[in-house]
């Protein structure tokens, strides 16, 4: 925890200093996170150890090429305490899941300090974008997974008493109109949440405009925001409009450089490989995106796949800020669904929250085939009970009314797309897009 107070002492200074106080500050932290993993972690011990490689012998960033890359599948398939740092006592960590951005969901395990230091490095991007403290922020987000729910300690009743750093919460899975309707009355000075979301609230948002405020910022994130659904969610909201790169992996990955358009890279909380058969590419030239993170230690993550692609910017953003950048990032992208009568639908709306607890699927992508047709595509690691499969039939048929028509197909594999994550949905009817 001595490092990880560090750490949070020393990121608010970062963006105000040169690039070569960062770039001392990453290679610094990351010797010390692998001396920790080698000496504590039993996976990283001999990942280390079958490299024929020595934590010392790894001083910078650019020394991670010696290490293999590591994959959510080697997490899933490894006994939890091969994972977990000699010492710690898993029922006090922090439980998440990802929400299966390449189609497999993920358990990701923290302390809550370490959750709390990891918010911080997404909030100085918002203060570094322009928000002010006391500006209340207002997520359209999903409802997520299963998950433990965030401690409200001290922090929490500070924040309240000071009211900074408000955040609300609206469902991404309501009606679009329920949506809009809410975050009027709400009047947010931040909206977030994903870009295909906003881009339908955004549509309807100008016949409430008399009736609240524009918020004065909008950060997407989650998927990619294609232009198509920057240039509404702009002018439906009438804001500035900034997309933000995270995983529940590693929270922040980067933001968008209100000047350049590229992303800045979190160098003091990640490091960020962007490869191509396993070697680092040039400036300008795309790879998958390889991560690791500094400041967890209960569960260490070093050279992560995410499973995305982006192109390699620049070492130093052009802007001035000590920050490398990233380009065309590749991330999910989720489309709407659009059923018999015009409704559109967020895919998760369909996908009942019984399935997350179904340990048999490794993998899925919902296809919307015509307006009454949808697929539910599966990689399956074990046959699945037979129970299971007509709960999903008949939750999923229930979901899509009458005139409906629903069938899951078990699959070896599911293609990605060119970009790198697969759509979790797909649709083939032109009007979901």
């Amino acid at each position: 925890m001595r490092e990880q107070t560090d750490t949070m002492v020393r990121l608010w200074r970062h963006p105000r200093g040169p690039r070569e106080r960062v770039r001392r500050f990453q290679d610094e932290k990351l010797r010390i996170l692998l001396a920790h993993a080698y000496e504590h972690v039993a996976r990283y011990r001999k990942l280390f150890e079958d490299a024929g490689v020595e934590p010392s012998q790894i001083r910078s960033a650019g020394d991670l090429v010696r290490l293999p890359i590591t994959t959510k599948t080697d997490f899933r398939e490894r006994p939890l305490v091969d994972l977990v740092a000699r010492g710690v006592d898993v029922r006090r960590l922090l439980l998440r899941y990802t929400t299966g951005s390449t189609g497999e969901p993920a358990r990701i395990r923290r302390t809550a300090f370490e959750d709390r230091l990891l918010q911080m490095f997404r909030i100085r991007a918002h203060r570094l974008l322009g928000r002010r403290l006391r500006d209340r922020s207002v997520s359209v987000s999903s409802r997520g997974v299963p998950t433990d729910k965030k401690r409200k300690g001290l922090g929490h009743l500070i924040k309240r008493r000071l009211d900074i750093l408000n955040f609300g919460h609206l469902d991404c899975l309501h009606p679009v109109a329920d949506i809009a309707r809410d975050l009027a009355r709400m009047a947010p000075e931040i909206v977030t949440g994903y870009p295909g979301v906003l881009a339908e609230v955004a549509s309807l948002w100008p016949d409430l405009a008399e009736r609240t405020r524009n918020p004065r910022f909008v950060f997407y994130g989650g998927e990619v925001g294609t232009p198509a659904m920057r240039a509404r969610i702009r002018r439906g909201f009438q804001a500035p409009v900034f997309g933000i790169y995270g995983s529940q992996e590693f929270n922040l990955l980067g933001w968008e450089c209100s000047v350049t358009g590229e992303l800045h890279v979190c160098d003091d909380s990640v490091v960020v490989e962007v490869l191509r058969d396993g070697r680092p590419v040039p400036v300008g030239e795309s790879g998958d995106v390889v991560v690791t993170g500094l400041h967890t230690y209960a569960v260490p993550y070093i050279r992560y796949s995410l499973g995305d692609t982006a192109t390699r910017g620049d070492e130093q953003c052009r802007c001035g800020a000590p920050f490398s950048t990233l380009r065309d990032l590749h991330g999910r992208t989720m489309d709407y669904c659009v059923l018999p009568g015009g409704r559109k639908m967020h895919h998760w709306e369909l996908i009942p929250m019984t399935f997350w607890d179904m340990p048999w699927h490794r993998r899925y992508q919902l296809v919307q085939e015509t307006p009454e047709r949808f697929v539910l595509r599966v990689i399956a690691d074990v046959e699945p009970p037979s129970s299971d499969l007509e709960a999903l039939h008949s939750e999923i048929r229930q979901t899509l009314g009458p005139g409906g028509d629903f069938r899951i197909e078990l699959v070896d594999d599911l293609a990605f797309a060119q970009g790198g994550k697969h759509q979790l949905c797909r649709s083939e009817v032109d009007d979901a897009r």
